[in-house]
């Protein structure tokens, strides 16, 4: 069974042609070291305009200190509690 989009991804499908994709994560540093090079790597080769950001759910790891000093290009939203 295929997932449906939500009313917000449809429409920036509908109005930009791609919407957005993403993950939350809380205590993630180990997790973002691991797979978000290889984000940033299909971003950088896709036709497509491609930012790429990150939510963070009040860590306590540093992950975002750490996600700042080495991937600056990456939009981090900190959320809190």
């Amino acid at each position: 069974m295929k997932p449906r989009r939500s009313l917000v991804a449809a429409r920036m499908l509908a109005r930009y042609g791609h919407s957005p994709g993403g993950a939350q994560f809380i205590n993630g540093r180990e997790l973002l070291a691991e797979c978000l090079p290889s984000v940033l790597r299909a971003a950088e080769v896709s036709r497509h305009e491609c930012r790429v950001a990150v939510i963070d759910n009040a860590s306590t790891d540093d992950s975002v200190g750490w996600l700042s000093r080495m991937f600056p290009e990456v939009e981090i939203y900190e959320r809190p509690e």
